[in-house]
């Protein structure tokens, strides 16, 4: 009896249409994520105005700790190195530590 080799299957990067069809086929799907991260960085935010930040700036730095934790996710998925989350957490302190000096 003859051994068969094993063919690795061929690969495909997605198209333009494979990589998009989440947003656009699934509108409901991205309406629901929408809502989640406007709901988590509305709550960033108001703790931030709560320790005293002013209304611009922690809706700034309520944006970009978010995206700050959601790229590490994403990277901490993508690679298997959960680092990413690690140096997130230590941006994302920095970035929180005291509000913004009026200059």
């Amino acid at each position: 009896m003859r051994k068969r080799e094993h063919q690795p299957k061929e690969r495909r990067l997605p198209d333009r249409a494979d990589r998009t069809r989440s947003t656009h086929h699934q509108p409901r799907l991205r309406a629901v994520a929408a809502r989640c991260f406007d709901e988590q960085e509305s709550l960033i935010a108001a703790r931030l105005r709560a320790d005293g930040w002013p209304d611009r700036s922690a809706a700034e730095a309520a944006s970009a700790a978010l995206a700050l934790i959601e790229g590490a996710l994403l990277l901490g998925r993508v690679s298997g190195q959960p680092s990413h989350l690690a140096h997130a957490k230590r941006a994302a302190l920095a970035l929180l530590a005291a509000p913004p000096s009026a200059g």
